[in-house]
């Protein structure tokens, strides 16, 4: 990863800092590329608004990272088997959506694409 280090709106008295501080953002981006703002804010203990200005400059952009599954061979059957059986759960007990835990979020396509909103 090469970033540009820019330094275009500095004022004389404070550029040692503010150039303190954009390289060590940026060297941080280079260890964690996948830190959170919100982390990298406590790692660095640079402020949000100048986190944000530094990359902004840099044209560092945020990213949300998508974990994708593909279905496997013999995955199939395993999937029709499982629905097959909830079905029979549900209409055997009427009260078992009530012990199931859905503790994430994610989509499910046709064509065997998982996307997780909250990893």
């Amino acid at each position: 990863m090469n970033h540009i280090i820019s330094f275009s709106n500095l004022h004389h008295g404070r550029e040692r800092g503010r150039r303190n501080l954009c390289i060590l953002a940026l060297h941080s981006v280079r260890e964690a590329p996948r830190l959170s703002l919100r982390r990298r804010v406590i790692e660095t203990e640079i402020s949000k608004s100048h986190l944000q200005r530094i990359f902004k400059q840099n044209r560092i952009l945020p990213f949300k990272p998508k974990f994708r599954h593909t279905l496997e061979d013999g995955d199939e059957a395993k999937r029709l088997d499982f629905c097959l059986e909830m079905g029979n759960r549900v209409l055997n007990d009427v009260g078992i959506h009530k012990r199931i835990l859905f503790s994430d979020e994610s989509t499910f396509s046709i064509n065997g694409v998982v996307s997780s909103q909250h990893c």
